[in-house]
């Protein structure tokens, strides 16, 4: 059983992605939750939209959270196409996977904290709690518990799922025989979605945040992109605009070849969320320690309010699994 559905996003992001690599940062913890019936911050959906979000809340409820996986073919499409590798390619794939998931961990739950529907896409943010009772993987029980944080994105035709891609904290799982998959996840965003002139303009706002803190090092990007009241949702991250901007400092000098690569793109009314990948190779002194030369990988979920053209909130999921890795 591959199963990555266990496997939420918790500590890094895209905005201080790498704070999962600093000593002691990789607890998980439950992230500040936004409403999730309907747009959270005002904006009206389509009646496809509508369609869409009532689906993918559904199948959360009724298969992920009650385990009814007989009713699967009501809310996924016969010709599903699953680009997680860890769990295989169709929807029987997905119900065999599933069905490992449910006998190892009975008491499955998944929170939805934060919601986009953008066009025929949706994508959530939700936390897993879980504990180990049955036998998983051929392993029997071991009666740890599972709270992660995972981005998942779906994309629906005629009322069902068809396609689905995520973001998930292998190191969450280690323990319990559940490793990274191989393989690149091939879901296709849609850069042409149709969006209004201010959900264009809140994207821009996002991306080149990214690209000129992360890819330029230009700690300057912080005050021209992030509100002075700042709110960073995530607690495992450092707080407000100084908390970023310190922790940037030290990890430009520690990651010099720190860059990121934009995944997907989300947005509606003031939300935004991207997916993204962040690299970087440790040739300088970290905390103290000497340069290792070990490279990491993180893919994330990064999600973000705008107002009045800047950042003012930000949650996220993220893959830890290469820090763990990195810190041997």
């Amino acid at each position: 059983m591959r199963r990555s559905a266990l496997a939420a996003g918790a500590v890094a992001s895209a905005i201080a992605g790498i704070i999962a690599l600093v000593p002691g940062g990789t607890a998980a913890a439950t992230p500040e939750s936004v409403p999730v019936a309907g747009h959270p911050w005002g904006k009206s959906m389509s009646p496809e939209e509508r369609q869409n979000v009532a689906v993918v809340k559904a199948y959360v409820e009724h298969v992920l959270n009650e385990h009814e996986v007989g009713s699967i073919g009501r809310y996924i499409s016969a010709d599903y196409v699953e680009h997680n590798p860890g769990i295989g390619k169709t929807r029987d794939d997905l119900v065999k996977d599933l069905t490992g998931v449910f006998e190892g961990f009975p008491d499955y739950r998944v929170a939805v904290n934060n919601l986009i529907a953008d066009g025929d896409r949706v994508v959530i943010i939700n936390t897993v709690n879980a504990t180990n009772t049955g036998p998983l993987s051929g392993k029997p029980a071991t009666g740890e518990t599972l709270q992660q944080r995972n981005g998942d994105f779906f994309r629906l035709k005629h009322g069902k799922i068809v396609e689905h891609g995520d973001v998930y904290d292998y190191s969450r799982t280690a323990n319990f025989g559940l490793t990274t998959p191989s393989g690149q996840q091939a879901f296709q965003t849609d850069f042409t979605s149709r969006y209004t002139r201010q959900e264009s303009a809140n994207l821009s706002v996002a991306t080149t945040f990214f690209n000129e803190l992360i890819n330029g090092h230009d700690l300057g990007a912080i005050d021209r992109h992030l509100s002075p009241a700042y709110a960073q949702h995530v607690e495992e991250l450092p707080p407000g605009r100084d908390g970023v901007r310190g922790f940037f400092a030290e990890q430009f000098k520690s990651f010099p070849d720190t860059a990121i690569t934009l995944e997907h793109v989300f947005a509606s009314g003031d939300q935004v969320a991207l997916v993204t990948t962040l690299t970087g190779t440790n040739t300088g002194p970290y905390f103290g320690k000497p340069a290792t030369g070990r490279e990491f990988t993180f893919r994330a979920v990064d999600w973000f309010r705008v107002q009045d053209g800047k950042l003012t909130d930000h949650w996220n999921a993220a893959d830890n699994s290469s820090a763990v890795t990195f810190l041997g």
